[in-house]
C-alpha cells in the first residue's frame, strides 16, 4: 500500500481504505467515510505513505504491554475491518489497568460513527478512573506522609521536635 500511496494510485487507495475503516451500514458510516477521504486528501499521498511505512516497520511491542501502568481504555468498533475488535480486547487484557469497550454497528472511528455512545463510554470510564486514581493517590500520600514522619522521628532525638532536629 505504501508504494501505491506514493504513486498514481493515491485516490484508489484512499477509497479502499475509506471502505475498510467505515461501517457503511451504520448510522454515520457514510459520514465517517467522507471524513476519512477528506482527511486523507488534506494529508496527501507522501504523508500517508510515510505513515503506512512506519506502521509496517514498527517493532512488535506486545510483550511490553505490562509496562504501561496508567489506566487505559480500548474503545473499539465491532465492525472495524482495519484493526479488528479482537485486537482491542487483546490489548486491554495485556494492560494492568486496561479496559475494553465495544460499540456495535461501528467501524474504525467510534467518535465519528457513534459520537453519543463514545461520549457516554468515555465519561463512565473517566469517572471510574478518577475515583480509582483518587483513592490510589490518597493511599500513596498517606504512605508517603507516614514514611516522612518515621524518617524525621529517626533523625530527631527523643526530646527533639522535627524542626529542632532539622536545625542541627
Amino acid at each position: 500500500r505504501t508504494e501505491r500511496l506514493r504513486g498514481t494510485e493515491f485516490g484508489s487507495v484512499v477509497t479502499e481504505m475509506a471502505d475498510m475503516v467505515s461501517h457503511l451500514p451504520g448510522q454515520n458510516g457514510e459520514k465517517a467515510r467522507s471524513a476519512f477521504i477528506s482527511m486523507a486528501q488534506k494529508l496527501g499521498g507522501a504523508a500517508m505513505a510515510r505513515q503506512s511505512a512506519a506502521l509496517s516497520q514498527r517493532a512488535d511491542l506486545w510483550p511490553r504491554l505490562g509496562e504501561i501502568a496508567c489506566p487505559s481504555l480500548m474503545l473499539w468498533g465491532r465492525e472495524d475491518k482495519f484493526s479488528p475488535a479482537a485486537d482491542g480486547l487483546k490489548l486491554s487484557t495485556g494492560l494492568p489497568q486496561g479496559r475494553y469497550a465495544e460499540i456495535s454497528e461501528c467501524g474504525h472511528f467510534p467518535s465519528l460513527e457513534a459520537p453519543e455512545e463514545t461520549a457516554d463510554i468515555l465519561l463512565h470510564w473517566l469517572q471510574d478512573t478518577t475515583t480509582t486514581t483518587t483513592i490510589a493517590v490518597a493511599a500513596a500520600a498517606a504512605a508517603a506522609a507516614y514514611t516522612v514522619s518515621v524518617s524525621v522521628s529517626r533523625v530527631a532525638g527523643p526530646d527533639q521536635t522535627a524542626s529542632q532536629a532539622a536545625q542541627h
